[in-house]
């Protein structure tokens, strides 16, 4: 089986092939502005250059991992063009796997299922481009793609870890850097989100590449969501930090109209939890295994 990563250089995508590469998979990936060792560097705007890699390629499985900053204003193009450019130049029998994300829906009755109705940003914000622009794809890969019949959607909340280079994700980051400064901080108590981890969700994908396709919306992580103070406090015990430091906070409800933020999107994961060996687990016992090696 020829599979190709798309964005094989990011925080995901260079978890999925380097997991594929040491399964002895026939792997092949692609970078961006990070540009890594045995990777192809090309511009997914690009039309003729894509479909140039693409017709030399043919590859049997395709995982878009392809991201941008939330700054960027590249990031819906990234979907719009570049999912497109793919897309139409690649056999109508390939499999691709999208990572989509749990912004998509609304921010009120998790955990959400597959079911669920998405709900467009109406502002123009950096997280409206990113999250309208994955929506887009997802309508799109479900009804006007050539690959709709071999496409698996899969949904994820916030992925934390350690990227394969060795650095921590810039949440759990700040969230060390804040308890170091030995000052108090806080973190909202009602922003809730299912957490997954870099490695089992690559591990997901991967095990989604060699079994059956799952056509449609699928949701991937843990049974149980966190809040943002939650994910803080587990950090606090793995490492035997002072608990103390971190105070809970609410998002007041002026904030959540101006801003449009999303209190909750949590995922239930039930379904592809049941399809797939992976296991999820929960950001406590995630951090204190981290804890254990460290």
């Amino acid at each position: 089986m020829n599979t190709l990563v798309i964005g094989a250089s990011g925080f995901l995508g260079a978890h999925v092939y380097q997991r594929l590469l040491d399964q002895g998979a026939h792997v092949h990936g692609t970078c961006g502005h990070h540009y890594r060792p045995g990777l192809q560097a090309i511009d997914l705007l690009d039309t003729q250059a894509m479909a140039r890699y693409l017709k030399s390629l043919r590859p049997d499985v395709v995982i878009w991992c392809a991201k941008r900053t939330h700054e960027s204003c590249e990031e819906q193009a990234l979907n719009e063009t570049g999912l497109c450019n793919l897309v139409r130049s690649v056999p109508d029998a390939t499999r691709l796997i999208f990572v989509s994300t749990d912004g998509v829906l609304p921010g009120i009755g998790g955990p959400h299922g597959e079911e669920v109705r998405p709900s467009p940003f109406s502002s123009d914000s950096s997280i409206a481009r990113y999250t309208n622009g994955k929506l887009w794809a997802e309508r799109w890969l479900q009804t006007d793609s050539p690959l709709a019949h071999t496409t698996t959607i899969v949904r994820t909340g916030m992925v934390y870890g350690r990227a394969v280079s060795g650095e921590w994700d810039a949440r759990t980051t700040t969230v060390l850097k804040a308890f170091a400064s030995g000052e108090t901080f806080s973190r909202a108590d009602n922003l809730l989100r299912t957490f997954v981890h870099v490695e089992e969700l690559a591990s997901a994908l991967c095990e989604l590449a060699s079994i059956d396709c799952i056509r449609g919306i699928v949701h991937a992580g843990p049974e149980h969501g966190d809040s943002h103070f939650s994910f803080a406090k587990a950090i606090a015990r793995a490492w035997s930090l002072p608990m103390h430091l971190v105070r809970p906070h609410q998002i007041p409800p002026e904030d959540v109209r101006e801003r449009e933020v999303r209190l909750d999107t949590r995922l239930n994961t039930s379904f592809l939890r049941s399809k797939l060996a992976t296991r999820f687990h929960c950001v406590d016992d995630r951090f204190a295994l981290f804890a254990r090696q460290a």
